[in-house]
């Protein structure tokens, strides 16, 4: 009762983190000088995607952790594209860069819902600390999909690098906003799935590096 009790406070916390990026897409959206047309059209896919994440968490909030069954495989690439197209206008005033390099048939045995959420929180993380650039590559072997996620900000030392997986816990506790949950809800997400998560420096962009082992089976 206690651990389902906790599963509850943290779901209420991880919803009310999730509704900010859509939020923050209507806020701009709102600031773009759109005709109706395409405001509506802006405003019905954010309201599509909040209606998304408060049935997601409510459904989160009572399932056990181990049940992250797996489902049907689903196209990872599309997902994150998504999730890309939402962050442009999040942080369109940071004009990030983004570096791609996916193999676009590459597929994953999950929730596509559980994927949206745990790819959403941890692109936004990038997002948010990189200074201008971000990398995400996706392949795959035999046995493991590779999602490594990458970024020129100031990286993440040694000491913090498993710190910063737990809730509440960041390496920033200055300058930039957060609550710190970003990388906890991934991990509880992944964690189900049996995945392993490392948390690097990026040789490439000089900031932190994030490498997803996601088991085919």
């Amino acid at each position: 009762e206690q651990k389902q009790r906790q599963r509850y406070r943290n779901a209420l916390s991880d919803l009310a983190h999730s509704l900010k990026t859509p939020l923050a897409v209507l806020q701009g959206a709102e600031n773009e000088r759109l005709d109706f047309k395409e405001y509506m059209s802006i405003a019905r896919d954010q309201i599509r995607r909040m209606d998304q994440i408060i049935q997601y968490q409510l459904t989160r909030a009572v399932k056990s952790i181990d049940d992250g069954a797996k489902t049907n495989a689903v196209l990872v690439t599309p997902i994150i594209e998504r999730i890309l197209s939402a962050l442009a206008k999040v942080y369109r005033e940071k004009e990030v860069k983004v570096i791609l390099n996916l193999e676009r048939q590459t597929e994953i045995k999950a929730d596509e819902r559980d994927l949206m959420e745990m790819l959403g929180n941890m692109l936004e993380n990038a997002f948010k600390y990189c200074r201008s650039e971000v990398a995400i590559s996706l392949y795959n072997d035999d046995n493991n999909v590779y999602i490594v996620l990458e970024d020129d900000g100031e990286g993440v030392s040694e000491e913090l690098r498993n710190t910063i997986l737990e809730r509440g816990e960041r390496a920033d506790t200055s300058s930039t906003p957060g609550q710190g949950i970003f990388l906890s809800v991934s991990v509880d997400i992944l964690s189900s799935y049996n995945c392993r998560l490392e948390v690097q420096s990026s040789f490439s962009l000089g900031g932190a590096k994030f490498s997803i082992a996601f088991p085919k089976e």
